[in-house]
């Protein structure tokens, strides 16, 4: 349910008179079951999902997933993803404390959640490792068996990032793959939150619709 319930955020489909519609509900969508039913998995399982996604020609990984531990493997992996054009943007975690890995790497972006009124989440990490921001609580989507969840996470907010990449990449952005092309790129289509600057809550700030679309 998780799985369907982050990707549909990205990409379920438009004009079908059922459910939701994700951010960028025409791109493609390559699924990689990285971890059990139960959320688990280790670090082989999931860089090996991560180098496949990159085998099969994948731009930009969204990874709604995170661990307090560092793996080499995953980030080799990463590594690998990065050195073939493909952007790798990762849930900050859900524990209220630092940010947790792989979303803390470099080479990767780091999404903290929002709530309603567009304050970080009281679950949502923090810290310098901090890129951006966006809705994470209480997100309709897509889940099992056919069905809808309402569920809260930076799981649900690394999608939304996710799927405004991808839009910018369909509009002709040319990223070169790394995570500074890619930060660059978003204080562009963002407006500062927290503390002047970047910050350890928000990091470059919130998305704004009106950047989208007549980006400077």
């Amino acid at each position: 349910g998780h799985g369907t319930h982050t990707s549909a955020t990205i990409g379920a489909r438009q004009g079908n008179n059922k459910g939701i519609a994700g951010v960028a509900p025409d791109c493609d969508l390559y699924i990689a079951k990285a971890l059990g039913d139960d959320g688990s998995g280790d670090d082989t399982s999931l860089a090996a999902a991560i180098r496949w996604c990159v085998d099969e020609g994948c731009k930009v990984l969204n990874l709604s997933l995170g661990s307090p531990f560092f793996s080499q493997l995953i980030a080799e992996a990463i590594d690998y993803a990065v050195s073939k054009g493909c952007l790798v943007i990762v849930a900050a975690g859900n524990d209220g404390g630092e940010i947790n890995f792989p979303a803390r790497l470099g080479t990767a972006i780091s999404v903290g959640a929002t709530d309603d009124d567009g304050n970080l989440a009281d679950f949502s990490c923090r810290g310098p490792e901090q890129d951006v921001a966006a809705p994470g609580v209480k997100i309709l989507s897509c889940y099992k068996n056919g069905g809808y969840a309402v569920l809260s996470g930076t799981s649900m907010a690394a999608p939304f990032t996710t799927g405004i990449v991808v839009l910018a990449m369909a509009a002709g952005y040319q990223f070169t793959g790394t995570a500074d092309n890619c930060r660059d790129w978003l204080r562009t289509v963002t407006v500062d939150a927290g503390g002047a600057g970047d910050d350890p809550q928000f990091g470059i700030g919130l998305f704004d619709v009106s950047k989208l679309l007549n980006p400077v």
